[in-house]
C-alpha cells in the first residue's frame, strides 16, 4: 500500500503530538472517576511494537524514526537499577503519585526487552539473560485447587516478586513471554510449550462466552488484547500459538473488538480485574492505522 501523502502526514503528526519530552507515548489513567496523564513503558512498548509492524518505507520518515528512537531510550529508563534485565511499568524509582509502586513484571519485562533487542538497544546475549536470570525464575510450580481449569504449572507469573502480592496469571503475559522465546530462538527452555499449550487451553475453555474470556486476561480488561499478543508472538516464531490465533479469532466476541470497529478511549490495561484502567490514544490511532494498511494489502 502506498499511503496518501496527506494521511501520513496526519499519522506522523498525531504521533509526534501524542509523545511526552520524556520519550513516553502518552496515556491515561483512569481511577476513581478521575483521569491522570501518565508516562509508562508499557503503552510506549506497545506503541513501539505496532510501528514495528509497517514495512520499512512506512515509518522511514525522519519524525517518525525520531519518535521511535525517542521512545526506545525512555524504555531504558524502565530497567530496574537493582534487578539488571528486569523492567517495570514506570522509569526504575519514577512511579506514578497516584498509584503505589510496583515491583517489576514478566509483561514490562518481555515487551520492553524484546523491543530494545529488534530496534538494536540490546544485544542478543543480554535477550537470553533476560529470559534465563530473570524470567524463568517466577514461574508457576504447582497447581492449588480450586483453580482456573486453563492454569497449567509451569507457566510465567505476572510479578517478579514473591513478596507482598497476589501473583497472578494472564495469558496476555504469557503469550508476551512467549514472543520473548521464540524471537531469540529458546522454545526448548521451561515455560514455552506450557504457556502456550496453556493459552490455547484457555481459547478452548472460554469459546464465545465474554466473561469467560474476561478471566484469561485479568491486568487486560478486553481480551482482544490477546489476539494482538498472539499475533506478535506468532510474527516473532512462536509456531504453535497459530492454532490458537485461528481458533481466537473465529470467536463472535473477538470479531466485535477489532480497531476499525473501537472508540479511541477504549482500555489497554488494567490492575488486576480493573479497579485502574489506561487508555492510550496513540496506541489506538497506531492499530487503526495499521489494520488499514493491512487490509489494503489483501485486495492488492
Amino acid at each position: 500500500m502506498i499511503l496518501h501523502k496527506n494521511r501520513h502526514e496526519i499519522f506522523s503528526e498525531q504521533l509526534t503530538s501524542q509523545q511526552s519530552p520524556s520519550g513516553a507515548f502518552k496515556s491515561t489513567i483512569c481511577l476513581d472517576d478521575q483521569h491522570y496523564p501518565d508516562d509508562n513503558g508499557f503503552i510506549t512498548a506497545q506503541v513501539i511494537r505496532t510501528l514495528g509492524a509497517f514495512p520499512a518505507d512506512k515509518r522511514s520518515s525522519e519524525r517518525v524514526q525520531t519518535a521511535i528512537h525517542a521512545g526506545l531510550t525512555f524504555l531504558q529508563q524502565c530497567e530496574s537499577t537493582v534487578r539488571p534485565g528486569a523492567f517495570g511499568f514506570w522509569p526504575s524509582g519514577q512511579p506514578h503519585p497516584k498509584i503505589a509502586p510496583l515491583p517489576e513484571d514478566a509483561d514490562d519485562t518481555a515487551l520492553i526487552a524484546l523491543e530494545l533487542a529488534k530496534w538494536g538497544y540490546l544485544t542478543r546475549k543480554a535477550l537470553i539473560e533476560v529470559a534465563c536470570k530473570v524470567l524463568l525464575r517466577y514461574r508457576l510450580r504447582g497447581l492449588s485447587a480450586p483453580s482456573p481449569p486453563w492454569i497449567r504449572s509451569g507457566t510465567f507469573l505476572t510479578w517478579l516478586s514473591s513478596a507482598g502480592r497476589a501473583n497472578v496469571i494472564d495469558c496476555c503475559v504469557n503469550a508476551n513471554v512467549v514472543a520473548l522465546l521464540a524471537y531469540a530462538g529458546l522454545q526448548h527452555l521451561p515455560g514455552y510449550q506450557e504457556a502456550c499449550e496453556m493459552i490455547d487451553a484457555g481459547i478452548r475453555w472460554a469459546g464465545n462466552d465474554f466473561k469467560r474470556a474476561r478471566t484469561l486476561t485479568p491486568f487486560y480488561p478486553y481480551p482482544v488484547e490477546l489476539i494482538y499478543a498472539i499475533q506478535y508472538a506468532v510474527s516473532h516464531g512462536a509456531k504453535q500459538l497459530l492454532p490458537s490465533l485461528a481458533r481466537l479469532r473465529s470467536l463472535t466476541w473477538a470479531s466485535t473488538q477489532q480497531p476499525q470497529v473501537l472508540t479511541l478511549n477504549r482500555p489497554i490495561c488494567s490492575s488486576a480485574y480493573g479497579s485502574t484502567l489506561w487508555q492510550s490514544e496513540v496506541l489506538q490511532i497506531s492499530r487503526q492505522q495499521l489494520s488499514r494498511y493491512q487490509q489494503h494489502q489483501q485486495y492488492q
